[in-house]
């Protein structure tokens, strides 16, 4: 018997997905030290199942630099790192505030799968993360706009945005982007008009990084 394959797109994507989604919302009502706690499980979830080929190719920062994400949001970033690690099917670049902000922020997440299969299954992982996302909120904050949870038009093949974290399929290919651009905790799950432009960035930069896949 053949050995079963294993997708490059593990469960833990909808895991990171939910932790992340959970983590905006803590920051939004002031929890910090319960958003150190959630980032601290999505890095551990985010690492994705050891390469076999299919994730060759340049890290996220170099795909988007510093210059090119300034250029997209339309601010200035204090600093970024590359947290790709070796032998992964995914590499990851943190675009980071300034000393003194706590926003922008955008982390950069680029998934290579074996293939459209595996892609729309971390696809759908990520939807179901944010179900999940607003069902842990409750009713009331559910109806936010910061909580915000459904399909996204108008970027790759499909894509679904989950709080502040677009996902995006283009091919066998999952593109994540977590866009924290508003400086504002309260304006963070409130503002529709500065969530709206935040939403319309993260797909700038998914198309910026599909452009050079």
């Amino acid at each position: 018997m053949p050995p079963r394959r294993t997708s490059a797109f593990s469960p833990l994507h909808q895991v990171k997905t939910s932790a992340l989604a959970c983590a905006v919302f803590l920051v939004a009502i002031g929890c910090n030290r319960g958003e150190g706690v959630l980032r601290a499980i999505a890095g551990q979830a985010g690492k994705g199942a050891p390469s076999t080929g299919a994730a060759a190719g340049p890290h996220a920062c170099a795909m988007i630099t510093q210059a090119e994400m300034e250029a997209i949001v339309g601010t200035r970033f204090g600093s970024i790192e590359d947290n790709t690690e070796a032998g992964q099917s995914s590499t990851e670049c943190n675009y980071n505030p300034p000393a003194d902000a706590m926003a922008p922020r955008v982390s950069l997440t680029v998934e290579r799968g074996e293939s459209v299969m595996d892609a729309k299954a971390g696809l759908a992982g990520a939807s179901a993360g944010g179900s999940l996302g607003a069902q842990v909120a409750g009713e009331g904050a559910a109806q936010l706009p910061g909580m915000r949870h459904g399909p996204v038009e108008g970027v790759g093949d499909e894509a679904v945005v989950s709080m502040n974290l677009l996902t995006v399929r283009k091919g066998s290919t999952l593109i994540l982007v977590q866009a924290s651009l508003i400086n504002d905790p309260f304006k963070m799950v409130t503002d529709t008009l500065a969530l709206n432009d935040q939403l319309e960035k993260a797909k700038q930069i998914a198309r910026a990084v599909i452009a050079k896949l």
